[in-house]
Order: C-alpha cells, then sequence, then structure tokens
C-alpha cells in the first residue's frame, strides 16, 4: 500500500507542478505581451512628437515667408 500512496503522491505533486508551470507561463506571456504594447505605444508616441515638431517647423517656415514679403 506504501507503493501506492507514493505513486498517488508523486502523480499529484507532478499535475500540481505541470498546473503551476502553465500558469507562470500564461503570467509571462501576458506580461511580454504588455511589454509589447507598451513599445508600440512608446514607438507611436515619438512618431507623434516627431510628426508635431515637423508640421511646426513647417508652419513656422511658411510664417516667416509670409513675413518677409
Amino acid at each position: 500500500m506504501g507503493a501506492v500512496a507514493q505513486f498517488i503522491t508523486f502523480g499529484t505533486g507532478a499535475v500540481m507542478s505541470a498546473v503551476l508551470l502553465k500558469s507562470l507561463d500564461r503570467v509571462l506571456y501576458s506580461l511580454d505581451e504588455t511589454r509589447d504594447e507598451r513599445l508600440k505605444a512608446k514607438d507611436l508616441h515619438q512618431r507623434a512628437v516627431v510628426e508635431q515638431q515637423r508640421m511646426l517647423a513647417e508652419r513656422a517656415a511658411i510664417a516667416a515667408a509670409v513675413a518677409q514679403d
């Protein structure tokens, strides 16, 4: 009976370990997705800032050209 109990204990431990590993994998995947989303948002923000600066420089050049006339 001791061998059966050990087998059941080992099997239960193995199943619990597999469940915990799967849960940890999901958490890590979720963190990775969150990181990717933050990087994409940061990239979009940087592009928007560059575009805004370009537009402001263009408007300043137009205003300077109009002021010279």
